[in-house]
Formats: C-alpha cells, sequence, structure tokens
C-alpha cells in the first residue's frame, strides 16, 4: 500500500554556540505492508525524488525499471577505484593534476581522524559514518545543513541538551552520507589509488547489496600504501589490509572528495 503525505518537520540545531531552527516541508511517500491484519511500514523516501515523469509516445513499462522500495542503489555517474582480478587496486602513478585545492580541509579531516580513531563509538558496532562525519566537521570545517532528518540534502549531527534523539540520515549512514556528498557537496572522485590524498574519503560495497555499507578516512599514503582511519574493524588500518581481510567480500571502493563545504 503507498501513502504519499505532506511532512513538517522542525529542527533545532547548535552550530557554533548559536541556536538555529528550521522548518521544513516536504512529499514524502510510505509503503506499508499488511502483516497479519496489521500495517507495517517497509520504507519511506521523497516523494518528488521518487517520482519519474513518462514519454507520452513511448510504453510506459519501457521506462521504468522496478527495484524494491526499501533498498536504494548506488548512485551511478562516477568510477570507483579500480581493482585488479586480485581484489586489490591496480599499480601505478600519480596523474597530473590530481592535487588540486579542496574547500574542505582535507588535511585537517586526516588529522582528526588520526588523532580520534580510537575514540569511544557513540554507536556500537555501527559508526562508521558518524566518525567519517565528525571528521569531516571538526577537522574539514564542512559545514551542517539543515533540512529535515530523513533528507538526503541534510547534513547535521543531534544536540545532547534537546529532547530530539536523531542525527540526519546523511550524518549517520554510508550510503546516505555518500548520497549527500555525491549529489550536494560537488565532490570529485577519485578512481585509482595512488591518486587518494589525506582526507579522501573512502566508502566500500560488499558482495550481494546495493548500497555502500562502510565509510572510512584516508589519513596518510607512505610508501604507496593507503593508510586508513576509521571506526570499524580496526580502528588505524591500511587499505590492503581492509581487503585482504575482507577478500572476495568488497566488489567496488568508491572515494569522494568534497569540494563544497
Amino acid at each position: 500500500m503507498l501513502v504519499r503525505s505532506t511532512v513538517v518537520q522542525t529542527v533545532t540545531t547548535r552550530i557554533n554556540g548559536v541556536d538555529e531552527v528550521a522548518e521544513n516541508s516536504g512529499y514524502r511517500r510510505f509503503v506499508f505492508n499488511i502483516v497479519a491484519g496489521a500495517a507495517k511500514l517497509e520504507s519511506e523516501a521523497d516523494d518528488i525524488e521518487s517520482g519519474q515523469t513518462l514519454s507520452t509516445t513511448a510504453a510506459a513499462g519501457s521506462q521504468v525499471a522496478a527495484t524494491p522500495a526499501d533498498v536504494p542503489s548506488v548512485p551511478s555517474g562516477m568510477e570507483t577505484i579500480a581493482l585488479g582480478t586480485d581484489g586489490f587496486p591496480l599499480p601505478g602513478e600519480p596523474e597530473a593534476g590530481v592535487h588540486t585545492a579542496s574547500y574542505v580541509n582535507g588535511s585537517g579531516t586526516a588529522s582528526w581522524a588520526l588523532s580520534h580513531a580510537y575514540d569511544k563509538p557513540e554507536s556500537w558496532g555501527n559508526d562508521c559514518a558518524n566518525f567519517v562525519s565528525k571528521s569531516l566537521y571538526y577537522g574539514g570545517g564542512m559545514k551542517m545543513r539543515d533540512w529535515a532528518f530523513f533528507q538526503d540534502r541534510a547534513w547535521w549531527k543531534k544536540n545532547t541538551w534537546t529532547s530530539w534523539k536523531k542525527n540526519s540520515y546523511t550524518w549517520s549512514a554510508a550510503q546516505n552520507l555518500f548520497v549527500h556528498m555525491f549529489n550536494y557537496r560537488q565532490p570529485g572522485y577519485v578512481n585509482r589509488s595512488y591518486d587518494l590524498r589525506p582526507g579522501d574519503i573512502l566508502f566500500f560495497q560488499y558482495r550481494g547489496d546495493r548500497v555502500y555499507n562502510h565509510t572510512a578516512v584516508v589519513r596518510g599514503i607512505q610508501g604507496g600504501t593507503v593508510k586508513i582511519a576509521q571506526h570499524g574493524y580496526a580502528p588505524l588500518s591500511t587499505l590492503p589490509d581492509i581487503l585482504a581481510r575482507n577478500k572476495g567480500k568488497i566488489v567496488a571502493v568508491a572515494a569522494l572528495r568534497p569540494r563544497s563545504r
């Protein structure tokens, strides 16, 4: 069962000691399933972004690809890091022009991630995106954006002093963070591991999944080896170590370099 509704969300955030109140009105669609006579919410999405305008001259069935409503796919339009048949990044040398400046402070992002990698996770077992978001905010200077918590354009952290107990989805989940950065931070992307630099953000897709479900910060490059800071199995690791530990399980690694604060 599909239900469309207008949702009004009021959010108060404290940024640099100043309270900011934002009220956002959005069109949402909710998909329910009837289980044992009761309605169970299966998924929710932005109604406008989920819609599609069909041509008046072509068969509608040829224009629509049916996908499960509750499983968002990885956005297209960029190349992931090239991996060889052995599952490891292809060797090579940095290309000219890959060291252009970024508005988000990459070295600051990497330094904060390195210094705080062993901080206690705020959400045990699922804190990777929260850690990356804090690295971008506290270290890189990427600014929060006030929209409703479920919107891709939002990016903010909850306040412990309020009754509001959620971060924005984009702050706390790897796939949502990727979509936010990809669509709203005008990022560059890197498709060769040897072109990575401190502060770049990595996203990992595992076999059988259609989303990115882990993210980490590039903290440095040493002897051609990409060094990683993360909240996960090993707070300080390397890209080869992560791929070796998950050999055959990781099918894609995307790297974004945000250029918009």
